[in-house]
């Protein structure tokens, strides 16, 4: 139910520098015209793909995603954000052709005024997976200077090691993003830190937020 937002979230991609994409979008149970609108988008771009299904959440819309998904890469941008348009290039770039499994880039959130309230830079860093996970308490918290636990929306992964261990999102109403990255980051063998902010992360009203999930979920 994203009507007000899904277009500005598509044009971002469907204008990215980088043209060779498969752009899977899951309306996942909407009830006002968010199917329509995105109908519109598949029949003026081939690289559309739409999957219309029962409402499910974040989880299984994602998880369907990544069953349908055949390309190297895949990317989990928010329905009601937008990338810089030269960002998957720069990703891709940032793999180095298989050399590293994750790319964890910059962000920065903008409030409902339109304001910049935050911004998150990484440095330019390069990390082997298995020395993270000797210590992953510099890397657990989204506020630590070198955090990956939280959103996926500004990481890069690789597909292939998505298929070999069957890693998904786990069926939980709140925090199945950490549920997936801490099963991807089992496996990852390296990762590359970079500095650019390339994500415009929108801020939702706190209440319509919450409203969404009983006192017990």
């Amino acid at each position: 139910n994203i009507e007000d937002y899904i277009g500005r979230c598509l044009d971002s991609i469907i204008s990215q520098t980088y043209k060779n994409l498969e752009i899977i979008v899951v309306d996942d149970g909407s009830r006002d015209h968010t199917g329509e609108i995105l109908d519109n988008y598949a029949k003026k771009d081939r690289r559309i793909k739409v999957i219309h299904k029962e409402n499910g959440g974040v989880s299984s819309a994602r998880n369907k995603g990544i069953e349908k998904a055949t390309g190297r890469y895949i990317y989990f941008p928010d329905a009601d954000d937008k990338l810089e348009e030269d960002a998957i290039g720069i990703l891709v770039d940032a793999m180095e052709n298989g050399r590293y499994d994750l790319v964890v880039f910059g962000y920065q959130s903008i409030d409902a005024k339109g304001n910049v309230v935050l911004k998150k830079q990484y440095p330019d860093m390069k990390r082997n997976g298995e020395d993270v996970r000797q210590d992953y308490s510099d890397y657990v918290v989204s506020t630590r200077r070198y955090g990956i636990q939280g959103a996926p929306w500004n990481k890069f992964f690789d597909l292939n090691v998505i298929r070999k261990h069957s890693i998904r999102y786990p069926s939980l109403r709140r925090h199945q993003d950490e549920g997936f990255i801490s099963r991807y980051m089992c496996y990852v063998k390296n990762i590359h830190f970079i500095k650019a902010i390339l994500y415009n992360h929108y801020l939702n009203d706190l209440k319509k937020e919450w409203d969404k999930y009983p006192v017990d979920y």
